[in-house]
Parts: structure tokens; sequence; C-alpha cells
């Protein structure tokens, strides 16, 4: 909270006026003297995360993409889709790690986030974002691409855009909260995915597996946490006494 004390000194070679008044003296209107001596400092922002790693217990392998046409333009036929990618310690990356149930403070303003086609590969393969961003999408390819989008959740579309031409690209307002799946038309081995929360406290794990989410209160918190081949857990965690919560979840 801030509070803004002014205060008017007035003289005139030695003539008093009624409107002066010495420095030390409280302003009308405001509850501290000028000097702010007595002034009590703001309490610090809340600043507490929830963080962990993901790990993958389990024997399956990132499948491969099956690349049938426009091979000059695109990556090569039997490329790794990244739909598993695990650490030499078993951290599994591209997770979804979103709260869906607890005191989560208001969300901040609207992001905008990028989905770009290269070599007719999409990337990033796995993101999350709130309602009201926006969404910017590029064809780097050298061929035509397409990008239609859908709730994984009944299969609705939301949008269906074309990008003929290398380094075009359109923006699209995400309105409605889901599992968005983004595919092509043109090249049927590409695959996306944009996790769309109410609020933006959610993230994805990185490389290692690990993932943080960062300015909540203290409260009982529900997390989702999802991955593309793997399926989706639901577990509790508690912030208490202003202290980081960390978690190991493991998929089997």
């Amino acid at each position: 909270m801030s509070r803004l004390t002014a205060a008017v000194v007035v003289a005139i070679l030695g003539c008093s006026s009624p409107a002066s008044r010495p420095v030390s003296e409280p302003v009308v209107g405001s509850a501290y003297p000028a000097d702010d001596t007595n002034k009590p400092t703001a309490e610090p922002p809340i600043v507490v995360a929830i963080t962990g790693v993901v790990r993958y217990d389990g024997s399956e392998q990132s499948s491969t993409l099956k690349v049938t046409k426009d091979l000059a333009a695109c990556v090569d036929d039997g490329t790794s889709a990244d739909d598993i990618l695990v650490s030499s310690k078993r951290g599994l990356a591209n997770a979804v790690v979103a709260i869906v149930e607890g005191p989560v403070p208001r969300s901040g303003e609207a992001a905008t986030h990028s989905l770009e086609s290269t070599k007719c590969v999409f990337g990033p393969r796995v993101q999350v974002a709130t309602v009201g961003d926006s969404l910017v999408m590029t064809n780097n390819s050298s061929v035509l691409e397409n990008m239609r989008a859908v709730f994984a959740e009944g299969r609705k579309t939301l949008f269906n855009i074309a990008l003929p031409n290398q380094g075009q690209h359109i923006t699209k307002v995400l309105k409605k909260a889901g599992h968005v799946k983004v595919l092509s038309d043109v090249h049927p081995w590409m695959t996306a995915w944009i996790y769309v929360g109410e609020h933006h406290f959610a993230t994805v794990t990185d490389e290692h597996g690990a993932f943080s989410i960062e300015g909540l209160p203290n409260g009982s918190y529900n997390l989702f946490v999802w991955h593309e081949r793997l399926g989706n857990q639901i577990l509790t965690t508690v912030i208490e006494d202003g202290r980081t919560t960390a978690l190991e979840i493991t998929f089997n």
C-alpha cells in the first residue's frame, strides 16, 4: 500500500503566512508526520512456491515421426516425436503441472505465446497459457501449412487456419479453458499441446523434469499433472507458514 504525504512550507523574507507550518507538523489529511518517522513499513508480498520433479519409472520410449510428403522441406522420416523425453535421472520433460483448486491469487495481465512450424514440426510441443492470452502461429517451413486446434475433450474445433507462405503468421486469442491439441491436416504427423487454464498458476516441466509454481499463499492445493502419453494424476499438497513445498511425482 502506498501513501503520499505532501508538506508545503511558504516563507516570504520573514513574513509568516497562515497556511505555513513547520515541516515536522502533521499535514491535514495525513495519518503520519511529514518526516515519516513513525510510518509503518508495508508487509512484504507473499512469494512462496510449489516446486518439484516429475519422473518416469517406466520403459516406454518416444515414438517416431512418419514423414510421408514434402520430403525435401520436412524433417527426415523416423525422427523422434519427442513425446516421451526422460533425463539420465529419469526426470520427465513436457509434463503439465497445474493448480486446479486452491486459494490462488488473481491472474496478471494477458500474455502472448508462440507456436511455430519448422521443417513440418510444431514447437514448442507442450506449453501452458491462460484464458485471454494470445497465440501467435507462424509457418517457418517452405511449404504450405495449416494449424487446426481442437479441445482434447470432445474434439470441438477452436480454429483452423492456413499458412501458405513461409514467414506468415496469424494471431488468435485463447478464449476458453481446456486442453487444446493442435494438428496439421497437411502433415498428419504434426502435434502440439496447449493447456489453457483459468489462471496462470501452471507450468511445464523442463528437460530435467523440474517445475516451480510461484507466488502462492498458505493453503491446500489440488495439482493436475498431465503427460500426453502417460496420462494424468491429481494430488493434494499444503503450503504452511509461508514455506516452499517440494514434491516428487512419478509416472509408472
